[in-house]
């Protein structure tokens, strides 16, 4: 008899974010909830199935039309993040319990946390809606068998360039953005980052692209995606709060790219090849801008999130 989802996944989780979140205490940590396509995780042999099998205890030739089911001819853009989440609710879900199961334990040891729980690939605020509501059910169940109310944000990573584009209704209600440059680019290039490749040399050598957009961020295209999102998402978050307008954002062009660090996530690996844009002074002090990254922001490593007000 197979196992449901949350028994095999929330044990093995909890005990990571409980470790992640100890070695973090009173820090913000964020944790993006499962983005790579399923498939990924799919046996692919006969021999992975067989021991998936034994361990799962479901039949081989099941696992096998279960795996070749989930093939996808472009899978960067197939069932993956928020569509995951939504087709699959109860994966988000067993991961969101493994989160607040690991927060209510270290509570009881006295261990302050607060984790920043962050939706991928969200295009539309209705996919948010609902991840979030399924979240914050798991939160109440979690809190009423453990004392009491628990400490924890939903947010987003805008990857999607509707999302730059509907980020005011999708503010409204996350707690923080962040922006994913990577899927923004392949997305608004409708370049594929795996297979560029084999043609990004001839745009280069005949002048068509300056740089590699994923090496250095397209400050005119992906760049004014971002400011979008960001002034959009400001504005709809002072209108909940009803708070007065916030200062004027830095522009998302040129040399002032790094001026909005504090307000985009940014890697490590594109703060240092943007150096080559702009003056070394800028540079480092938008590095100093960069608070230090959380081992739990999984497949993002050296994200910034961006509080939505």
């Amino acid at each position: 008899m197979a196992l449901p989802i949350k028994m095999i996944l929330v044990p093995m989780q909890r005990e990571d974010f409980v470790a992640i979140l100890r070695e973090m205490e009173g820090m913000p940590v964020t944790i993006r909830l499962l983005d790579p396509p399923l498939h990924e995780f799919l046996p692919k042999d006969d021999d992975e199935i067989r021991k998936l099998a034994d361990s799962s205890g479901l039949d081989p030739e099941r696992l096998r039309q279960i795996r070749n089911s989930m093939e996808e001819f472009n899978p960067m853009l197939g069932l993956r993040g928020a569509r995951l989440g939504i087709s699959h609710p109860e994966i988000y879900r067993a991961q969101a319990r493994a989160i607040l199961e690991a927060v209510s334990e270290l509570r009881n040891e006295g261990v302050k946390t607060m984790p920043e729980i962050m939706l991928p690939l969200i295009g539309e605020r209705k996919e948010f809606d609902l991840l979030a509501a399924d979240i914050r059910e798991v939160a109440r169940e979690v809190a009423s068998r453990n004392g009491g109310k628990l400490p924890y944000l939903i947010g987003t990573m805008i990857e999607v360039p509707r999302a730059c584009i509907e980020a005011g209704p999708i503010a409204a209600v996350a707690d923080f953005f962040s922006f994913g440059t990577n899927d923004l680019t392949q997305m608004t290039y409708g370049l594929s980052r795996d297979d560029s490749s084999r043609f990004l040399d001839d745009y280069l050598t005949r002048g068509i692209y300056k740089k590699d957009p994923f090496q250095e961020l397209d400050a005119d295209g992906v760049g004014d995606l971002m400011r979008i999102g960001i002034e959009r998402g400001r504005k709809a978050k002072q209108k909940t709060r009803n708070r007065r307008a916030a200062c004027p954002l830095p522009q998302l062009s040129g040399r002032g790219i790094l001026e909005a660090v504090r307000d985009a996530s940014t890697s490590f690996a594109l703060l240092t090849s943007l150096r080559m844009a702009v003056s070394a002074d800028e540079a480092a002090r938008a590095q100093s801008l960069l608070r230090p990254t959380s081992l739990a922001c999984i497949a993002s490593a050296g994200c910034r999130r961006v509080q939505g007000g």
